[in-house]
């Protein structure tokens, strides 16, 4: 008897402990929910810092309830990562204010931070965020670079953008135009950077860096072949750079022209009849911007013995600079009618 009642007297010990212990859990668990909402007005707030201490804190305490606390530190863990993204989201605003290197890094800082955090926290929507963000950061501020001339820093800022997405047409695209801008880089590099350039838009069905990386490709081309053409006096290399710039840009008028005045030096005459007609079909402008094809096509039909075809062709030619050399082809060359009567 003595012994049954010395047992249901250390029962009713042990039950008012566990009593005990679950009240005081309840009680620490109240007080640590209120610090957690503490954390929640702060972060409302933007006092983002004090948010993330209190946060902090919270979890912490979270933790030594156990198995009863373990919501409270996801909820905490989530909230971290939420109020360092919300900073880095505070720092990108300022860049739209106002752009400098340091506000860049400031920012490029702070979404680094988010994306550890919600690495560290399994934050899933705010890493994928984070990821797309960063390289956006990095592009900007290679454009900044670029057009504040601050090549190098563009440089070394646009190959980040490109660490964090391998295909970043734009990107690719923009390291192209600073190499095409800085001093002492070679024409075969800034080509070969808008070839990469086009190729990763291709890739990216990124149609607005597709057209522009075709654009410069044909004008580097076309500048590339007249320089061989006239100040070289290489036509043969400058019509192989022409027939490159038709690769890149077709419809570009300005091109048959050329090719035109570099077949009639070559007296390829029936080629460069083709290919001043080509020009005309795909100019747009009026009889002034129109005369040099005319011009090119009266040389070439002069060279192929066709008078009336070239008197027809320098008629149309006599406007603008080419006004005086079409009327002297006309009137002291092939002795044209309209130029005799």
């Amino acid at each position: 008897m003595k012994l049954f009642k010395k047992s249901l007297s250390a029962l009713l010990v042990a039950l008012f402990v566990i009593g005990l212990a679950g009240e005081m859990n309840a009680q620490d668990r109240r007080s640590i929910v209120k610090t957690y909402n503490k954390g929640l007005e702060l972060k409302k707030s933007a006092d983002y810092q004090q948010a993330i201490s209190t946060f902090n804190q919270t979890m912490e305490s979270a933790k030594e309830l156990g198995e009863e606390g373990q919501d409270i530190v996801s909820r905490c863990e989530q909230q971290l990562a939420d109020t360092y993204f919300k900073i880095a989201v505070s720092d990108y605003k300022t860049i739209q204010n106002k752009q400098s290197v340091e506000n860049f890094d400031t920012a490029i800082a702070s979404f680094e931070k988010a994306l550890e955090v919600a690495n560290e926290y399994g934050s899933s929507q705010i890493q994928d965020r984070a990821e797309q963000i960063i390289p956006q950061l990095f592009y900007n501020k290679g454009v900044y670079g670029f057009k504040t001339k601050s090549y190098d820093m563009a440089l070394k800022a646009l190959n980040k953008a490109i660490e964090r997405n391998p295909n970043y047409s734009n990107a690719y695209y923009q390291i192209a135009l600073v190499k095409k801008n800085r001093e002492g880089v070679a024409q075969s590099e800034v080509i070969s950077a808008f070839e990469k350039a086009l190729s990763i838009a291709q890739k990216e069905s990124n149609s607005s860096v597709i057209n522009e990386s075709n654009k410069q490709l044909g004008g580097i081309y076309l500048s590339k072949g007249h320089d061989l053409v006239e100040k070289q006096s290489k036509v043969d290399a400058g019509i192989k750079a022409y027939n490159k710039a038709l690769e890149y840009t077709p419809e570009k008028p300005q091109l048959y022209f050329r090719l035109a005045e570099a077949h009639n030096k070559k007296q390829n005459w029936s080629q460069a009849a083709e290919y001043a007609q080509k020009g005309l079909d795909l100019e747009t402008g009026g009889k002034t911007d129109k005369a040099k094809y005319y011009f090119s096509l009266g040389n070439a039909y002069k060279g192929m013995g066709q008078k009336e075809d070239a008197c027809s062709a320098f008629s149309n030619a006599a406007y603008g600079s080419f006004k005086s050399p079409a009327e002297h082809e006309m009137e002291y060359q092939l002795k044209c009618e309209s130029a005799t009567n």
